[in-house]
C-alpha cells in the first residue's frame, strides 16, 4: 500500500473499491481513488458517475486543474470540460487492457464524452483517499 512521501510503482493505488488483487497490486487493497460525476444540463437529468481503475490518481493531484480540498485524505477536485476530460481519457485508455470491464467502463466513458447531447455537460474528478469516506 502506498503510504505519504512514499514511493509508488506505476500500478499501485489504482483501481476502485470494488477490485482488490487488480493487475499490479499483488492482491492489496488500493488505497487513493478517482470518482468522475458528469454534472447534467437540467435538473432531473441522469448523472453519469465512474470509477476509471484506469486513471492514475497519482498523476491527476500533479496537474494544476485540481486543487487540494483536504490534505490529510489527500481529496483533490477539478472540474473538467468535455475536451479536458476526452484528453484524460486519451491519456489514459491504453490502460484498460489490463482488465476486461476497465475496456468496457472505458468505453462507456468514451460514448458519454462524445455524445452530442451532452455538449454543456461539465464533469467534477475527485481524487481520494478511500478511508476519507469520499465517494
Amino acid at each position: 500500500m502506498w503510504a505519504k512521501g512514499a514511493p509508488h510503482g506505476p500500478t499501485e493505488g489504482i483501481g476502485s473499491a470494488s477490485a482488490p488483487g487488480t493487475p499490479g497490486n499483488k492482491g492489496k487493497e488500493n488505497v487513493i481513488r478517482v470518482t468522475i460525476r458528469g454534472a447534467p444540463r437540467e435538473d432531473g437529468d441522469p448523472c453519469p458517475v465512474f470509477q476509471p481503475a484506469w486513471w492514475h490518481p497519482y498523476d491527476l493531484v500533479k496537474d494544476s486543474r485540481f486543487r487540494v480540498v483536504d490534505p490529510v485524505y489527500y481529496y483533490s477536485v477539478a472540474s473538467l470540460n468535455r475536451q479536458e476530460m476526452r484528453e484524460l481519457q486519451e491519456r489514459f485508455r491504453p490502460h484498460t487492457e489490463r482488465v476486461d470491464h476497465w475496456k468496457r467502463d472505458s468505453d462507456q466513458l468514451d460514448r458519454n464524452l462524445t455524445d452530442h447531447a451532452n455538449n454543456e455537460r461539465w464533469w467534477l474528478v475527485s481524487v481520494y483517499e478511500w478511508e476519507s469516506g469520499v465517494e
